[in-house]
């Protein structure tokens, strides 16, 4: 799948030639907050943003849905990722998505989910399970999986990034 549009968002796969404006994203240390390596990855940016394209790149490349850019149709900035991506050693595929902090709160997110969620339900390939992992500090991450219908598995310690929420959807 080559991307996605929802009313006020875009979602189309990355290119290098984002990694400027993604890396200006993960500089942001509001960004970083809830991601793995959390307020201190924003002094990796131009890394990490780089590692996330490759990723995305390479999963493009195994057909797989991926995880895309996410872009504001009103101004055609890029505003963070969203997409799912398969998980290691697993059948299962994660949702995850990320928007700068001037976006929170307008309900983008759950948007983008939604869209990344039922282009996931049509798919032909084989899918049960969707999941997802959100630091326990992001009350606002959670509800958004509350909101589409993902039910809490666990919470843990997730390879030293602090305490994480395990939630699941049954697609």
């Amino acid at each position: 799948m080559d991307g996605l549009e929802t009313t006020r968002l875009q979602l189309r796969r990355f290119t290098m030639d984002d990694l400027a404006a993604y890396t200006e994203i993960r500089r942001q240390c509001s960004f970083c907050r809830y991601l793995p390596g959390g307020e201190a990855a924003a002094a990796d940016a131009e890394k990490r943003a780089r590692q996330m394209i490759k990723q995305c790149l390479r999963q493009y490349a195994q057909a797989q849905m991926g995880t895309f850019a996410v872009i504001a149709k009103n101004t055609g900035q890029l505003i963070g990722h969203g997409g799912l991506r398969r998980l290691e050693k697993s059948p299962d595929d994660e949702l995850l998505y990320g928007l700068q902090e001037r976006f929170w709160g307008q309900g983008l997110a759950t948007e983008l989910c939604r869209a990344v969620l039922a282009a996931r339900r049509q798919d032909a390939a084989p899918m049960t399970t969707v999941k997802a992992m959100v630091m326990i500090e992001n009350h606002a991450s959670m509800r958004v999986l509350e909101k589409l219908g993902f039910s809490f598995e666990k919470q843990m310690n997730y390879f030293g990034t602090g305490q994480v929420a395990f939630y699941s959807l049954a697609l």
